[in-house]
């Protein structure tokens, strides 16, 4: 039985394909990149760490063009670091009520930031 206040959730609110693999941003359609092998190769030259998790349906399977490309400056040698140390660490959610990521952050905030920018 589904609950009005949305405790009893079976989906997630949002798409995982908004959000980045690598920094867990949400991504609009024309700034996302698909996690191909020259992505996964920065990734595992960067972080030392392999790109799990995308035969599963709880991790997202595309990055943003911000991390691809500040991945490929540090391979270049046209860039020192990334903004973070540590990537983001997908596990898969127990419910959609409080332990989702994908339904709770908000993504107003982030539309509130772009539009300011648009107009």
């Amino acid at each position: 039985m589904a609950s009005v206040s949305g405790v009893h959730r079976r989906q997630c609110l949002q798409s995982h394909q908004k959000f980045c693999y690598i920094c867990g941003s949400y991504v609009f359609d024309t700034k996302v990149r698909q996690i191909d092998s020259f992505v996964k190769k920065l990734y595992v030259s960067y972080f030392q760490l392999k790109v799990g998790d995308q035969d599963k349906s709880f991790a997202p399977h595309t990055a943003c063009n911000t991390c691809v490309e500040g991945l490929r400056y540090w391979y270049d040698g046209k860039r020192e670091a990334m903004p973070f140390a540590i990537p983001m660490q997908w596990r898969e959610q127990k419910n959609h009520y409080d332990d989702c990521y994908f339904c709770m952050v908000n993504r107003h905030h982030f539309f509130l930031k772009y539009s300011l920018f648009d107009s």
